[in-house]
């Protein structure tokens, strides 16, 4: 990834159009990459920034619609000091990890399959092709994006936890968040 608006030598950058106005941004470079992934949806947008294994690090649902998506991109790319994408054919995002039941490359992200805005889950979901089975990959990243953009969730005690420690904070979460899904029989992609 660049750092402000300079680009390595190295750096690639690719924009693909996919059915229903689907956009996907693809750029690397020698440091690392990212996967951008815009998905119109009844009258919102959700944007999702993937690593380079397809594990959710942003997930943002945006009210836009039209021509915002291709605004949104123009940001993005000048943000990330991104110069004019190639095209590419589209493809989708895929979690390259195993199914944790039946072990099978087949996991599609939930968030992909729906068709209203509130439906879309909080929670990186994933439903195994093969097999049925339902389970979950969070990465760090992203869950530490949800506590900072979501502080009005948390107590005194539990901010000011947050404050003192972030990562332990959030190492502790992440073992709630275990727990409450095994209860639950989703199992956490490894």
């Amino acid at each position: 990834m660049s750092t402000g608006n300079q680009v390595s030598a190295t750096a690639t950058c690719t924009i693909a159009k996919g059915p229903g106005g689907r956009m996907k941004l693809h750029h690397y470079d020698d440091k690392g990459g990212r996967t951008v992934l815009w998905e119109p949806i009844n009258g919102a947008v959700i944007e999702t920034i993937f690593d380079l294994e397809g594990g959710i690090l942003v997930q943002s649902l945006l009210k836009i619609e039209g021509t915002g998506i291709v605004e949104r991109i123009g940001s993005y790319m000048e943000n990330a000091g991104l110069k004019e994408p190639k095209e590419a054919d589209f493809s989708d995002v895929k979690l390259d990890k195993k199914c944790p039941k039946c072990g099978s490359a087949a996991l599609e992200r939930k968030a992909g399959k729906v068709t209203d805005y509130n439906e879309v889950p909080v929670m990186p979901i994933y439903d195994c092709a093969s097999c049925q089975w339902r389970s979950y990959y969070l990465t760090d990243t992203y869950l530490t994006y949800l506590v900072h953009n979501h502080k009005e969730l948390f107590d005194n005690e539990e901010s000011t936890m947050l404050a003192v420690n972030e990562a332990q904070f959030v190492k502790d979460l992440k073992e709630y968040i275990i727990r409450i899904f095994a209860s639950k029989r989703i199992l956490c992609v490894k």
